[in-house]
């Protein structure tokens, strides 16, 4: 299970080849003072992107967060394979799980490679633009309107397919 973060620590101890600087220290001041930690272990969640190799380890790493901790997330980045969830007929809405969640990054080169495959000769620029206007559209109505929405893997689909896309 992977879960990439911008500020890791461990709070295991250091073995005989791991060596300590004052940077890593300062990092770990939040766990040996109660009140630093009461007042900053929200912003671990809160100014951070969370993003997952897969489903199963999102489903896993989420079962170990408290609610407190969900409700400060506010980016998420949805694994590869998540991305046909607003395609199917869940009714669960990650606000619903991440009620101060801002921002979704979902990568949407599976459903283009798979609208690709089911179209003869391929998806022109239109459609492809089209397509990825669509998917966020069906995001939004899941989550919200103030629910950003942001396309990744746009540049490599667009050299893929030739041509430059942004897709709103």
């Amino acid at each position: 299970m992977t879960v990439a973060l911008r500020c890791c620590y461990s709070t295991t101890p250091p073995t005989h080849s791991q060596t300590w600087s004052e940077g890593n220290a300062v990092i770990l001041l939040p766990i040996i003072c109660r009140q630093l930690y009461d007042e900053t272990h929200g912003l671990l969640y809160a100014l951070n992107t969370f993003a997952f190799t897969d489903e199963h380890s999102m489903r896993v790493w989420l079962s170990c967060r408290a609610h407190s901790q969900r409700k400060q997330i506010r980016s998420l980045k949805l694994p590869g394979g998540a991305t046909g969830y607003y395609r199917s007929a869940h009714n669960i809405s990650l606000v619903a799980v991440f009620p101060q969640l801002q921002t979704i990054y979902i990568d949407f080169w599976r459903i283009v490679q798979m609208e690709n495959d089911l179209v003869s000769g391929g998806l022109s620029q239109d459609d492809l633009v089209q397509l990825l206007v669509a998917e966020k559209s069906k995001a939004r109505e899941k989550e919200g309107d103030n629910i950003r929405v942001i396309a990744t893997e746009c540049v490599y689909i667009s050299t893929v397919l030739g041509g430059l896309v942004d897709a709103a």
